[in-house]
Formats: structure tokens, sequence, C-alpha cells
């Protein structure tokens, strides 16, 4: 099982839009970027799944800390791991973050 979070936004912006268009063009509506304040906000999810499925996923703050990180271990993977793997022979895998890392997350 692999889990890890991803923040996905309504609008990304680089600061940079580049868009082609001849100049009678100019105001046209398919020649006109929007704009929202902010980039229009985004979400940050945590998810999981492994090769025979999808595992539960969750709304997570945008900044993940340990106590977060260890109640989506407890609340979702585990769960998704005992159904995936009831006779407890699965992995489980996630990246090197460091909070992944702290000691009461290896226990």
């Amino acid at each position: 099982m692999w889990s890890d979070e991803s923040r996905f936004s309504l609008f990304q912006n680089d600061g940079r839009t580049r868009v082609r268009r001849k100049p009678h063009e100019a105001m046209e509506p398919s020649c006109i970027v929007p704009t929202v304040q902010a980039n229009g906000g985004s979400i940050m999810i945590r998810g999981c799944f492994n090769g025979s499925g999808l595992g539960s996923a969750t709304l997570c703050d945008s900044k993940m800390k340990l106590q977060h990180y260890l109640n989506a271990l407890n609340d979702q993977v585990i769960l998704s791991m005992d159904f995936f793997s009831p006779d407890g022979t699965g992995i489980f895998q996630d990246d090197n973050d460091k909070i992944h890392r702290a000691l009461i997350i290896q226990n």
C-alpha cells in the first residue's frame, strides 16, 4: 500500500501566461485568460492505493503535521490495509518525508 498527499489548485499560475493571437483577436473571449484572487484556492488530499485498488482518501490541512499524519495512518491507511490484506501480509510504503520517519510513527 502506498500513501501520500497532493495539493490540487483551482487555477495554477506560474506568473507567466502566453497567448498566441492575431491583432484583431485581442479581446476575443478565447484569447483572454481569466484570473482569480489567490489563484482560486486549493485543497490537499491524502489518499492510499495498492495494486488491487484504491484505499480511502481524505481532505487534510495544507501543512501536514505529525499528529495529522498519525491520525491519517490510524483512520485511513490501517483500515485500507485491513481491507486489502485481511491476512496481515500487506506492506505499507510512503516517501521519506521527515514526519514519516518520526519515532512515534515508526513505532
